[in-house]
């Protein structure tokens, strides 16, 4: 084993998370490794006292580097910069709100190694600030292939719930932007369409964390909608520099388009006013030499019919999405009803 180059660079991008960084960092340094692992932490700007708690970490974790952006730059460039900077045979991504179950480090390398792989895919869970966890058991069974179209379903988003190897991270469309979301999809796709064989497994070794305070919890379907033209683009780029199979192509249109009519639904019931907003976020799409013309179609009805809206919602979630979506609508005029009705103003 060569001491000097670690067999693991894990890579954190780091904003705003001094209440949930150092439960991250001790989820990953204390995982027994018989190899050798460096964590690099990116501070993209942060304005609390993240960046300090790295710092005070660092004293006594060698292990740990530091890169400082200074001012944010949005995730995407600062896992690229980190990637950049990364010396490891493989690579992975943990949020900085987020942490690893325990002992999952020895065990996902040495998977790697015996099956000798490009890529390893593996199932994560969610909990809550009141504890409640949720398991997203998407594989379901262990699977090794070269087979893309197979490997797909796990490759639309969760870039951490990948190792990677390190060459498959390098020269990437998906670190020429600063992307506010949907990010994952791009970074997924690239890896699989630049990878050989692949490794799925049904185990849980990922905690994401539903923080009430993240950037996706936070984001605006506005945003969302703005956001959307960056992930075209790069969705453009990717069929031009890789050169997939239209079945690849199609997957990851569907995948893209069904988050736009749920930006779409939400726009309809909880943001009306910004109603000519949406048609302006949204007219790129007309130009786009990917997405067919009875899509964009389907999307302008969309724009124009609530109704329409939460069925293309139900078609590409389940009922249960629109069941919350209504639920959430519901209780946000009732809440707005009360207050007006009974809180006496000033």
């Amino acid at each position: 084993m060569n001491k000097g180059k670690p067999n693991i660079s894990i890579i954190v991008p780091v904003y705003n998370v001094e209440k949930y960084l150092v439960r991250c960092l001790d989820s990953i340094f204390k995982q027994p490794f018989l190899g050798t692992f460096e964590v690099i932490a990116v501070d993209d700007g942060s304005t609390d006292n993240s960046l300090q708690i790295l710092k005070n970490y660092q004293e006594k974790e060698a292990r740990l580097k530091i890169i400082e952006h200074g001012v944010n730059k949005r995730q995407s460039i600062a896992r690229t910069n980190g990637m950049k900077a990364a010396a490891g045979d493989y690579i992975m991504h943990v949020d900085s709100d987020d942490w690893l179950m325990p002992d999952i480090l020895e065990n996902l390398y040495q998977k790697c190694l015996k099956a000798n792989v490009d890529i390893v895919a593996f199932n994560y869970l969610k909990e809550n600030e009141k504890g409640e966890r949720t398991y997203v058991n998407g594989i379901t069974k262990e699977l090794i292939t070269t087979d893309k179209q197979k490997a797909q379903p796990f490759f639309y988003g969760a870039s951490v719930t990948k190792m990677v190897k390190r060459e498959l991270t390098e020269n990437m469309i998906y670190g020429e932007y600063g992307y506010p979301s949907t990010g994952d999809l791009i970074y997924c796709s690239e890896i699989l369409l630049k990878a050989g064989k692949i490794l799925v497994l049904p185990e849980s070794l990922y905690v994401y964390f539903e923080n009430p305070e993240s950037i996706t919890m936070t984001s605006t379907p506005i945003k969302y909608l703005a956001n959307q033209r960056l992930i075209l683009n790069s969705i453009e780029h990717l069929v031009s520099k890789y050169n997939p199979n239209a079945e690849f192509v199609k997957n990851v249109l569907n995948y893209f388009e069904k988050w736009i009519f749920l930006s779409i639904a939400n726009n309809h019931l909880f943001f009306k006013d910004d109603f000519m907003k949406r048609k302006e976020n949204i007219s790129f799409l007309f130009n786009s030499q990917l997405l067919s013309q009875n899509n964009v179609n389907r999307i302008v009805l969309c724009l124009n019919n609530r109704f329409i809206s939460l069925l293309e919602v139900t078609s590409r979630f389940g009922f249960r999405m629109t069941y919350r979506i209504i639920s959430s609508y519901i209780r946000k005029t009732l809440t707005n009803l009360f207050q007006n009705t009974f809180i006496p103003k000033n």
